[in-house]
């Protein structure tokens, strides 16, 4: 899925750090980006549960990080 980081407050230029936090192996399409598509290799019928984390930076080196679950799923059925 796709994930997009708003932030609010703090000051401009932002940076983004994308990581795994819990679950399976996971992959990110923009690790460093506002917005990241979420991805996983999957076998037929496997659901992948976990968490990503988001640390936002601004320039002044204020820092958050936040924590998103997430439910994967590959869509096509056991045989």
């Amino acid at each position: 899925p796709n994930v997009t980081i708003t932030p609010v407050g703090g000051t401009e230029p932002y940076t983004y750090a994308w990581t795994n936090y819990s679950g399976g192996p996971v992959s990110f399409s923009a690790s460093t980006s506002a917005t990241t598509n979420v991805s996983a290799v999957l076998t037929p019928g496997q659901v992948l549960t976990g968490s990503v984390a988001i640390t936002v930076n601004d320039s002044l080196s204020g820092t958050a990080t936040m924590i998103i679950p997430y439910s994967l799923n590959s869509n096509v059925p056991n045989d």
